[in-house]
């Protein structure tokens, strides 16, 4: 059966990822000094990723966020991966906040429907690779992080 194949195969990319590509991975430029003035501005920081834990503890590191991060969450505390609300709707617990509390930075068309699906908004990103209608949807779009952090103050995040 198939669902006997998924845990497998999930293992599978995640140590390919690890052994070929993980060492490749740099931040987005001003991705950590974007955080620190979120956090200096008093908000509440928090991930809501497909990752597995330990590529995602990595991917912070790698950012020099993962004392920045208040509230984690990975793809081993939801049922379904995004596109579907689940893992943002159990960040979203394990923060305390309301939707209408929150707003959502991503990079893909999946992390929009699965934010609006939980009732919140998103600020999107284009360093994803999307182009700007597969963004549609999105309260904002800016090209990456250093453009949010530059325009943060006319931001939906101001």
């Amino acid at each position: 059966p198939r669902s006997t194949l998924f845990p497998y195969t999930t293992l599978f990319r995640s140590e390919i990822f690890k052994e070929r590509y993980l060492s490749t991975v740099r931040a987005f430029p001003k991705a950590q000094e974007l955080l620190d003035h979120m956090r200096a501005r008093g908000l509440k920081l928090a991930v809501a990723s497909s990752a597995q834990p330990d590529e995602l503890r990595s991917l912070l590191q790698i950012v020099g966020a993962a004392d920045l991060i208040e509230v984690k969450s990975s793809s081993k505390d939801a049922q379904q991966s995004k596109p579907d609300p689940d893992i943002v709707q159990v960040t979203l617990k394990k923060s305390g906040l309301m939707a209408n509390e929150a707003i959502m930075l991503g990079d893909t068309p999946y992390d929009i429907v699965s934010a609006r699906r939980a009732g919140i908004y998103t600020i999107a990103l284009r360093s994803g690779g999307w182009k700007t209608p597969e963004l549609a949807g999105a309260r904002a779009i800016y090209n990456d992080t250093a453009d949010l952090l530059a325009q943060y103050d006319h931001s939906p995040l101001a």
